[in-house]
């Protein structure tokens, strides 16, 4: 499947296609927590020092997004967490980007078995209920 393609496919289901990897933008990514965001058949695994605003943010340009299918606990090994989460994913991977064409549960069930291997299970909780998720998802409703 090309590149292409895959960039036409998310457009049509309108989603936005970047290469939202920022070199240098996380002050402190030892303190991240990684997270999966479904939009469709598509999800993106990757790490923030705060999800529920990474979360907004991807959704100004991604109406589709949904919520969010897991997030860690912050974690000292955020980025080895990821790197490894899109290492064991790379099969499915829309090139050039932080956006995998799988099943959601599927990128869970990744995430977690790399938390496991880190030793991090007890940092691990779903946070769909969390206070900072609630009020954007009141918020996303009312606007």
């Amino acid at each position: 499947m090309s590149r292409d393609y895959v960039h036409q496919r998310m457009a049509e289901l309108g989603l936005q296609v970047h290469d939202d990897r920022r070199p240098g933008k996380l002050k402190n990514p030892q303190r991240c927590c990684v997270y999966v965001f479904p939009a469709r058949e598509y999800v993106k695994i990757g790490m923030a020092m705060n999800a529920a605003q990474r979360w907004s943010e991807l959704r100004t340009g991604n109406p589709l997004l949904e919520s969010a299918a897991f997030v860690s606990e912050p974690l000292r090994n955020a980025r080895k967490v990821e790197a490894l989460c899109h290492e064991r994913l790379a099969g499915y991977r829309v090139p050039g980007t932080e956006w995998f064409r799988c099943n959601r549960h599927l990128a869970v069930e990744t995430v977690r078995h790399v938390l496991a291997e880190f030793a991090t299970v007890p940092e691990i909780r779903n946070t769909n209920c969390t206070t900072d998720w609630m009020e954007i998802l009141e918020q996303d409703q009312s606007g």
